[in-house]
């Protein structure tokens, strides 16, 4: 069998073009991340991180969301993030393991704010 990783964007359904939405951000370190991971950020230092609802250092509140897959395991790399005014496809994004559907109910709202539709 073969398996077909996720493809660069592919979870974007439509977004407005601009440098502002996709943009730079640091992935911190210990992760391997494929492209629609859904992000929450690290209040101090600013960096990105797999959402992570029981955090409670920001990361518990989905912020962006993954443009490609991005190799942090042995340290902080750069990934492209889209951070608003897009319109995704939720199947095709990942959500932390075991993930409660309150609190994927709550990450959407919170991409919502940014205007990160989940479809």
């Amino acid at each position: 069998m073969i398996t077909e990783n996720a493809r660069p964007g592919q979870f974007i359904v439509a977004e407005v073009l601009s440098p502002e939405y996709r943009q730079q951000g640091v992935i911190a370190e210990g992760q391997n991340l494929t492209a629609g991971t859904v992000l929450g950020k690290i209040d101090v230092g600013g960096k990105y991180t797999a959402l992570a609802p029981a955090a409670s250092d920001g990361s518990e509140t989905a912020a962006a969301i993954l443009y490609d897959d991005v190799n942090a395991t042995d340290a902080d790399q750069e990934g492209l993030v889209i951070s608003r005014l897009a319109v995704v496809n939720g199947d095709l994004l990942t959500w932390p393991d075991g993930i409660i559907e309150d609190d994927k109910a709550d990450a959407i709202a919170a991409l919502e704010t940014k205007f990160l539709i989940v479809k």
